[in-house]
Parts: structure tokens; C-alpha cells; sequence
């Protein structure tokens, strides 16, 4: 972590020139005095490497990277960069999690026995353990104590599993090994697996196949614990390819523990194997298919009356959204969903089709009486964003006609630069001097760009722009029907931007921004109340400090609105701490301006640097600022 800071410091310098010490205490989410212990301990690496460059201090400027002279900055770069080392300082959130691991792989824990192995205080070890248990607490598993022996984690078997699994799956190789100790099994058990699924026509992606080893791994580690899963889990059809699958999984485990496997360990590894591993036989075999043509008759409904979008015609989204729907059916009867590693990802790069996931989420919930979690939400996501970039693509190339009034030479430098702008929306390009505009056939075209006033009417719209890459992108705007406005702020009146929001945590954060922006836009009563109710089906946070509340019901609000509203201080929202608070609420089917809103959006979230200038500068000038910078680099 402490690499990656100093790390993360050096290349702002790098590329800003400068900035304060605060500035980069926010970037890196620690103290001011982190940040100045950071600089002295460059600095003196710097010099130690031969490097004469160091962080210095300028008055009214901040920090710079002063006497660069001739040195490399990439040598300089990757003296720091981080290449796997040992963590520098204890990540509170992974330090939790590796006690909760011992409380659950370890009969008895002692308190001295933890802080020997953290290395640290009683007192910060006791705050760890509190939050451990705040972690265990969340899948039913509660910490309890006995005289002489120590502290011990207990509750029903499938909830240990399932903690084990869900929170080891998303850390790195290294955390898995340190996590697991001595508890990991022998190899031998995972590379029979392997073999097994290649030998038996078994049709899965890796990222599910590394899932599933480690959910037989933390089976196999509880077992020879003599821990063993409770019966009546799922209901197993023994004649189906996943029950005949799954007995020959177990077949492998009990042959590498030697022991005897009984049938509820083979209901366990069935609940994984249902809807996620197929026979590359009968893969297009459906089930529930009255049900699946319902459920997506109702998922095109939705999108066309609440979006706009008519995917009804699209066969690419109707064959691989059926496929994954009906996989999805299987895995809601067994309560066992997908994991998305990438869910973050997601959420930031394409917000729009994140919505309309969530509410076709509810849509299967309530058709199927079950609560899709925010890992298949996601992966919902995924063939919306997909359906949307198609429909994007089907925009009509526009032929387009250059007047340039000078020779060849000029022609294909004009040429060159409105291509590398236009891209994908030109079928043709043809450039031609003032004097041969008699003998056009205008019908060919359907635009004309010049770079002078035209002295006479033609019958083609015409666009007069400058050699420059800002006059170009302008033109593009008016081409394909985009406004100079900054999309980011094409709902964010100065009225709805609030600067000093103190909060105590997320309710009274979210009452204060909801007060405010309905004294500008007139709200339902139950505004509130819905913006609450959807925070508890999936929290809103995002990475980064931000997070984008908005209601669960419709017609919520008298015209769509997008406040900004930065917090005094971070609070946390569920698992993240936030500081910066997008409260939206989009009223009617989406248009190309609500589209380059999403995009813009999902530019401002995913840049951590956008947080920081807005939290150092609070003001409606740095976020108009901040909105032209993404209206730049997304046109």
C-alpha cells in the first residue's frame, strides 16, 4: 500500500506539475501526516538511488518535483512502482477479514494470540475484532467465548461455507495462501477436478472454474475438520448431467481425503454446479421456457416504454440474454448466484445499463419470489450495455462534402483530421475547391464543411469550421445531433449543487440532500422514503468516495434533476466511506442527451482525482470546470 502511494504521488507530480499536500492526502485516502512522512521517505530513496531530483515545498504552489535536470522520470517511476512487495502498513479491512478466517478455521482463538500475529496493540486488535464480527455477523455467524480456551466462531455450516467462499474469491492469489495457512489442500485435489471437468464435455469459462476449485477447496478444508454441510439444502435430480457431475466431484474428494463423502456433500457441490457448468451436449436444452418467454417479453416491455429502447429486433440480444436467463433461473432455485469480480467495474463504466438491470432485477424477483444480489444485477448489465453500444452503431454514416479552397496537399491533411474525428459516422469524404461547387451533384452528400463564409446557397447543410481539433469536434457535435452544453450538467442547475452538507451518516446525509433539491424541484412526499428503500435492496456506493442514491418508484419527482453535494466529512454508506453524494432522478425515456449524461457520468465516478478537486474546491465553478474537462475527452 505504502508503494502504491508513493507511487500514486510521484505521477501527479509528474503530470499536474504541482499540488498541495492535501490535495494528495485526499487522492490516496490518508492523513496529512501520512502524506508528509511519504514525500521524506522519497526523497530519501531518490538520493539513495543517485537520483538528484526530489519533493520540494513552494510558497502559494504546494509540493513539486523539483531539479529534474536531465533523469529519467521512468527510472524514477519505477523505483516506485509496486511489484507485489509485502504490505508497508495493516489494511484495516483485510486485517478483519484474516482474524474472521481464523475464527473460522481454528477451533479456539486467543486474544494474545491475535496481536502476536497482527503485530499490533491490544487496542487496535480489540477494534479489528469488533469488526470481524460485524463481518461474520452479516452471514448469521456470531463470536463467542469459553473460559481458558478462547474466542470461537459458530453457526450453521452452509453460512461458514458460504462466508469462506465469497470472500475469498475476490482477493488476490497471495491473499488466498495467506488467508487459508496451513488449512489448504494438497494440490492434487484441484488438478483432479480440472481433469475431470476437461474429460467430461463440460462446458465453462475459467473465471468459473477457478470459482468452483476454491468452492470444493473450502468443502474439503471443513470436512477434514469433521464439519459437515446439513441435509436438505436443494432438491437434487439424480438423473440430471449436474447430480451425475457433481457425485464424480465427490468421488475425486473423498479419494484425496479418504474419507467417505455422504449425500449432502454432494447436494453441496451440486448448488454450485447448477446453472453455472453445462453439458456442451445439451447446452441450448431450456427450462422454465413459458417462463423465460415471460420474464423477456417483460424485460423488452420495460425497456421500451420506461427507456426507449427497442431491442425487440435485436436476435443477438434476445439469444445470449436467454441463455444467461435461463442459467440465472437455475442458480435462483438453489440460492446459489454468480460472483462478478469485475461488479465495480461495471457500475462506473456503464451506469445506464446498470439501471435498467436493477429494475429488471426487480421485475425477476417478483416473478420468480426471489432477490437477485448485486453480483447478477451486474452481470444483467453486461448484455444491456452490450444491446445499447449496438443500438449506438446503427447510426447512419453521414456523406460529406469539403470545400477547401487550396491545393491536394491541404485537401488530405483536412481529410485526415475530420476522419480521425468522425471515425465510424463518415461513409465518404470528398474535398473540392470553391470554383468546381457547379459541377457537384449535391444529392451524393449530406453535409458541407468549409473553411470560409461561402458566398452562395447550396442545397446541403453547411458547417464552416476551423483547422483545429476543438472546431472539428464542433462540427461533429451539430453532424450527429450533439449540443456544445456540458452533459454532465444538463440537469445540474447551480441550485442543486451543495457544497457543506454535514451529516452524521447515511440517513441524515440523504435527508439534507433531499430537504435541499425540494426547495428547487418539487418532490413526492415519499421521495425519502424511496431513495431508503432502494438503498436497501442493493447500496448505491461506488468506488472512488461516490456514491448515487436515487428512488425505487416513478414519477417520484416533477422533471429529472442531478444534484451534487460534497460532504464535510466521509461517512460511511455500507461497506465504502463516501464524500461525495449524486442524488438523481431521471424522469422519461432515454435521449441522446441523457446518453452522453450516462457517459459523462460514468467519466466522473471512475476518476478519483475528479472526487479530490471538488472535496478540496467545493464550489459550482471547479464542477463546471470538472464538466467541461469530461465533455472534453468524450467527444
Amino acid at each position: 500500500m505504502k508503494k502504491k502511494r508513493e507511487n500514486a504521488i510521484l505521477m501527479k507530480l509528474i503530470r499536474d506539475g504541482s499540488c498541495t499536500i492535501r490535495q494528495l492526502a485526499l487522492l490516496c485516502d490518508v492523513s496529512y501526516k501520512t502524506i508528509q512522512n511519504d514525500i521524506k521517505d522519497i526523497n530519501r530513496k531518490l538520493g539513495q538511488n543517485g537520483f538528484a531530483c526530489k519533493i520540494v515545498t513552494q510558497s502559494g504552489v504546494g509540493v513539486v518535483l523539483g531539479n529534474t535536470g536531465d533523469e529519467c522520470l521512468d527510472e524514477v517511476c519505477a523505483l516506485f512502482q509496486d511489484k507485489g512487495e509485502a504490505r508497508g502498513e495493516y489494511d484495516k479491512e483485510y486485517e478483519s477479514l484474516r482474524i474472521a478466517y481464523w475464527l473460522l478455521l481454528e477451533d479456539y482463538v486467543k486474544m494474545d494470540d491475535i496481536c502476536e500475529k497482527l503485530a499490533l496493540s491490544r487496542t487496535v486488535t480489540a477494534e479489528l475484532l469488533n469488526q470481524s464480527k460485524q463481518l461474520l455477523k452479516a452471514y448469521g455467524i456470531q463470536v463467542a467465548s469459553k473460559p481458558y480456551y478462547g474466542l470461537y466462531a459458530k453457526g450453521t455450516e452452509s453460512s461458514i461455507r458460504i462466508f469462506l467462499f465469497e470472500h475469498l474469491i475476490r482477493r488476490s492469489g497471495k491473499d488466498v495462501a495467506c488467508l487459508l495457512g496451513d488449512s489448504q489442500i494438497n494440490p492434487a485435489l484441484m488438478e483432479g477436478v480440472v481433469v475431470l471437468i476437461r474429460n467430461h464435455n463440460v462446458s465453462v469459462t475459467d473465471e468459473i472454474l477457478e470459482q468452483l476449485l476454491c468452492y470444493v477447496e473450502i468443502m474439503a478444508i471443513r470436512i477434514r475438520k469433521q464439519a459437515h454441510i446439513e441435509a436438505g439444502l436443494v432438491e437434487r435430480d439424480v438423473t440430471s448431467f449436474e447430480s451425475i457431475l457433481s457425485e464424480k466431484i465427490a468421488v475425486t474428494v473423498s479419494y484425496e481425503l479418504d474419507t467417505r463423502i455422504e449425500e449432502p456433500e454432494v447436494d453441496w457441490i451440486y448448488r454450485f454446479v447448477v446453472g453455472k457448468l453445462q453439458n456442451k451436449a445439451s447446452q441450448d436444452e431450456e427450462t422454465d421456457s413459458a417462463v423465460l418467454e415471460s420474464v423477456f417479453h417483460a424485460i423488452l416491455e420495460l425497456c421500451q416504454e420506461k427507456y426507449g429502447y427497442d431491442f425487440s429486433q435485436d436476435i443477438d440480444f434476445y439469444s445470449s440474454l436467454s441463455i444467461h436467463l435461463n442459467a440465472l433461473f437455475k442458480r435462483a432455485r438453489n440460492n446459489n448466484y454468480s460472483i462478478n469480480p469485475m461488479i465495480d467495474e461495471m457500475k462506473t463504466y456503464s451506469l445506464l445499463a446498470y439501471d435498467i438491470a436493477f429494475d429488471l432485477s426487480l421485475l425477476i424477483n417478483d416473478r420468480l419470489g426471489v432477490c437477485l444480489p448485486d453480483d447478477e444485477i451486474s452481470y444483467l448489465a453486461i448484455y444491456l450495455h452490450l444491446a445499447i453500444e449496438r443500438k449506438k452503431r446503427n447510426i447512419v454514416p453521414k456523406r460529406l462534402l469539403v470545400v477547401c479552397p487550396t491545393g491536394r496537399g491541404m485537401s488530405e491533411l483536412i481529410g485526415y483530421h475530420i476522419k480521425k474525428q468522425f471515425g465510424e459516422y463518415i461513409s465518404e469524404l470528398k474535398t473540392c475547391g470553391y470554383y468546381e461547387l457547379d459541377h457537384v451533384d449535391y444529392s451524393q452528400y449530406d453535409y458541407l464543411f468549409t473553411l470560409k463564409p461561402l458566398e452562395r446557397t447550396v442545397p446541403l447543410p453547411v458547417i464552416e469550421f476551423a483547422l483545429d481539433e476543438s472546431s472539428i469536434k464542433s462540427a461533429k457535435r451539430k453532424v450527429l445531433g450533439k449540443h456544445d452544453k456540458l452533459p454532465l450538467l444538463c440537469m445540474t442547475p447551480q441550485e442543486l449543487f451543495f457544497p457543506d452538507i454535514k451529516a452524521a451518516d447515511k440517513p441524515d446525509a440523504l435527508r439534507q440532500i433531499i430537504e435541499r433539491v425540494g426547495k428547487a424541484v418539487k418532490l413526492k412526499e415519499s421521495f425519502y422514503e424511496s431513495v431508503m428503500e432502494r438503498e436497501k435492496i442493493v447500496a448505491t456506493e461506488l468506488p472512488n468516495g461516490f456514491a448515487f442514491p436515487h428512488p425505487l418508484g416513478t414519477d417520484m419527482a416533477e422533471c429529472s434533476f442531478f444534484s451534487i453535494s460534497v460532504l464535510s466529512n466521509p461517512i460511511r454508506w455500507k461497506h465504502r466511506k463516501i464524500q461525495i453524494v449524486l442524488l438523481t432522478y431521471v424522469k422519461g425515456k432515454v435521449t441522446s442527451d441523457l446518453e452522453q449524461f450516462y457517459e459523462s457520468f460514468a467519466t466522473l465516478v471512475s476518476n478519483k482525482e475528479y472526487a479530490v478537486s471538488l472535496i478540496e474546491n467545493p464550489t459550482y465553478e471547479k464542477l463546471v470546470e470538472v464538466a467541461r474537462e469530461i465533455s472534453r475527452l468524450i467527444h
